[in-house]
């Protein structure tokens, strides 16, 4: 086992192969240990997260290095129950270019793909995305030198060892063969995702197929909304009347779902969002509106208490004809029949919007939040829509939250705390130099997934070898081949196969999450890279 740096409370755990990997992580699993928070398997890797308040990372890492991995962990799976057949219709717009690159005829990879069996090795990158292994080993071919900014869902992909089916509509930079009108992600099944770890796959020609696909097995996309909620007609409202960008509703995120490949998401600045509920008294955990930018206007339905924390921005309230000025951080006593106005932020991206009881919102997979990168969206927001106020919610003592100073603004230079790793060394010491040295301007490609940077020198790795996928975590900057760091947030995809050259702190991930378009970041080393040594 090697063991590398992630952040003040991750690492990763590097192995030999996929058995081994999946071997630590049954045992890792079987331990339910109370000091492990997360764990992400990939190719040849766990990501590890612990908590802080019941161990340091020298006694975890020494406790699981004295764990034995000589038993095989996979198992046969012979069985037709195991077995899933997917029909494929081979019309991807990389099939050419993988025939050239594996010096096959366009036919013959179609036949050895076909021909292949492949096994669910683990899950990951957007929710129900399945990493196939056991292919035929001629089609081993790269990912694309720049990835994709959408793939169709029901696209089929290959990227190194890998097989892999698109869920949902996301980035990627796999190169897709073909597609497939089976469903790989219902949120209205248990379990959401078709392919498990464990499970065999084959593909079928649809071509040769006699009949169409039951309909109920298309890939529909299933969006939860207050349809399939009790909502009572006396149910306090607001009504959105006016969102210049898309707002959603968070709460503080979904936990253990990482084998269906499901990130947390959440809230991305936690302190404002948290603020917001304590000011009025709620839980904390009570699901509040992210809106970017500001641009956001509401009416009240009847007579509510709202806060507004996160970016500066102007909030205005019209009642009867009357504009009156109001404050963030506040409690604000709101009418029925007022139009709540927020005006475009000064400082900061992200607003919270909270309300006294919280908005009513039907859970997904535990979480009231939406998922920009797995297209999770328990309530839909757009204008006209109705929020519901859940007057049932349990109520707390209001608590003075301080507005916090100045958030960054356009222009500014912001500089975020990092810890070098896991694969620091894919890249030369001038290389790292210049990555800590530049100011790195915020894109307008930026989102909820992650930060895109654009410096003078871009980052390029000093292998041309792929890395196999494995775990990231919000914080983590990765080098895609383009040589443009991105920085993921809350909405990251749970895998990747670029290098990840540093983590931010954890106490900078909400100050990252507020920089704005048109600002820059610059790197501050608080750890260096290095292997961590087994005492």
């Amino acid at each position: 086992m090697r063991f590398l740096p992630i952040n003040l409370n991750s690492f990763l755990i590097e192995l030999k192969d996929l058995n081994e990997t999946l071997r630590l992580f049954d045992m890792l699993n079987e331990l339910s240990s109370k000091e492990i928070t997360l764990i992400i398997p990939a190719m040849k890797t766990l990501l590890i997260s612990f908590n802080k308040d019941l161990t340091t990372k020298e006694e975890l890492i020494k406790k699981i290095a004295s764990l034995d991995l000589s038993k095989s962990f996979l198992k046969k799976q012979d069985s037709k129950k195991d077995l899933v057949t997917i029909p494929i219709t081979y019309d991807g717009e990389d099939l050419e270019e993988v025939a050239r690159l594996c010096k096959l005829s366009v036919k013959e990879v179609i036949k050895r793909h076909s021909s292949s069996e492949y096994r669910v090795a683990f899950c990951g990158f957007t929710p129900g995305f399945a990493y196939l292994s056991g292919g035929d080993k001629v089609l081993k071919v790269p990912r694309r030198k720049s990835p994709r900014i959408s793939i169709k869902r029901g696209s089929i992909a290959l990227a190194d060892n890998f097989c892999g089916i698109y869920p949902t509509n996301s980035p990627g930079g796999w190169q897709i063969i073909g597609s497939t009108t089976l469903s790989m992600w219902d949120l209205s099944k248990n379990p959401s995702a078709l392919l498990l770890p464990g499970l065999r796959v084959r593909f079928v020609d649809a071509s040769t197929l006699d009949s169409a696909l039951d309909s109920k097995t298309r890939c529909d996309e299933t969006i939860l909304s207050y349809d399939m909620m009790q909502i009572d007609k006396l149910d306090k409202a607001i009504e959105i009347t006016k969102m210049l960008l898309p707002a959603t509703i968070q709460d503080l995120g979904r936990k253990g779902q990482e084998k269906q490949g499901v990130s947390s998401a959440g809230a991305l600045d936690r302190a404002s969002f948290i603020s917001a509920n304590k000011i009025l008294g709620n839980e904390e955990n009570a699901p509040c509106i992210e809106i970017a930018l500001g641009g956001f206007s509401f009416k009240s339905l009847a007579d509510i208490k709202i806060a507004i924390t996160g970016a500066t921005l102007p909030i205005t309230i019209k009642r009867d004809g009357v504009e009156i000025r109001a404050k963030s951080y506040k409690v604000l006593k709101i009418h029925s029949g007022d139009e709540v106005i927020l005006g475009m932020a000064s400082h900061g991206v992200r607003a919270y919007i909270g309300v006294f009881g919280g908005f009513k919102v039907k859970k997904i997979l535990g979480s009231a939040s939406s998922d920009t990168l797995a297209n999770i969206n328990p309530l839909l927001i757009k204008v006209k829509t109705k929020l519901f106020i859940d007057d049932n919610a349990s109520k707390l003592t209001h608590t003075h939250i301080k507005k916090p100073s100045l958030l960054p603004k356009v222009g500014d230079i912001v500089v975020l705390d990092i810890v070098l790793g896991p694969r620091t060394n894919w890249f030369s010491y001038q290389t790292v130099s210049d990555f800590l040295t530049q100011e790195w301007l915020v894109t307008p490609k930026s989102n909820r997934i992650g930060i895109r940077l654009l410096a003078d020198k871009l980052i390029k790795s000093k292998f041309e070898d792929e890395l196999p996928s494995e775990g990231t975590l919000n914080g983590a900057i990765q080098i895609p081949h383009d040589g443009q760091p991105v920085l993921f947030l809350a909405d990251h995809p749970i895998t990747g196969g670029y290098p990840v050259i540093a983590n931010v702190a954890n106490y900078h991930l909400d100050l990252a999450a507020q920089i704005p378009i048109g600002a820059k970041i610059r790197f501050n080393v608080i750890a260096d890279f290095d292997e961590i040594r087994v005492k």
